[in-house]
């Protein structure tokens, strides 16, 4: 019986040991919680500030600017608006297209034309906090002009 009962007392120890060795494997491997992706995904509102074009608009722009971010990809777009009058729309619209990377890098290309006009943007940035800020340009072809770099600054932040 003696022969028994410290048999019975070794297989609980491994047990105890296995048991043990089991839980301290699973604390050590799991490490803290995986970070949660940041969703950038929404409705951002601001506005766009742009230098003057020589000879061509007599004050730098500001006017209102939108985008909308869903899984990664950027739409925007903004009126176009008059060169003489900054205030006033043409009735043209730049749009535009692009990414959001998961670090907050945000990137676009957009364009917007008529038939004696027209312009391609680029515009980069990146979240801070829950806002966008971006720069880039626009560059200009006019009639009888050489093409034109005009710096933009657009500042959002998200409207839901």
């Amino acid at each position: 019986m003696r022969l028994a009962a410290r048999s019975l007392a070794c297989v609980l120890a491994v047990l105890l040991a296995l048991l043990l060795a089991v839980v301290l494997a699973v604390l050590v491997d799991s490490g803290p919680p995986p970070a949660r992706a940041q969703s950038y995904d929404g409705k951002y509102i601001g506005s766009i500030s742009c230098a003057a074009i020589p000879g061509q608009t007599p004050a730098p722009l500001q006017t209102p600017f939108s985008l909308v971010i869903a899984a990664g990809r950027v739409q925007y777009e903004r009126e176009v608006m008059r060169p003489e009058d900054t205030k006033t729309k043409l009735g043209v619209t730049e749009r535009g297209t692009g990414t959001v990377s998961p670090s907050g890098d945000v990137s676009v290309t957009g364009s917007a034309g008529r038939a004696n006009w027209s312009y391609e943007a680029t515009y980069q940035g990146r979240f801070e906090s829950s806002s966008i800020r971006l720069s880039g340009a626009q560059l200009w072809r006019l009639p009888g002009r050489s093409p034109h770099d005009r710096p933009c600054t657009i500042t959002l932040s998200r409207s839901e």
